[in-house]
């Protein structure tokens, strides 16, 4: 993985693994969990680096799955 990924961990449920499309291959070999969402490393719509696009979709899990009360980062990988 580039470093670039994100995942979501519920208290319950399953994780979410947020991968660039082009590692899904490895992703899918190596993840342990079937939850996979996607982001491109370019998107010409959306000129941001590929670490902030991670997190909109992570936060867009978390919408999804209701879980926007208590929400921790970690960041200690981030540079």
């Amino acid at each position: 993985m580039k470093g670039y990924d994100a995942v979501v961990f519920p208290q319950q449920g399953d994780p979410t693994l947020i991968v660039l499309e082009p590692q899904l291959a490895d992703a899918q070999r190596n993840s342990w969990t079937s939850d996979l969402r996607l982001f491109k490393g370019y998107d010409d719509r959306d000129p941001r680096p590929a670490p902030f696009r991670s997190l909109d979709i992570a936060l867009e899990t978390l919408k999804q799955r209701g879980l926007s009360v208590k929400v921790a980062i970690e960041l200690t990988l981030s540079n």
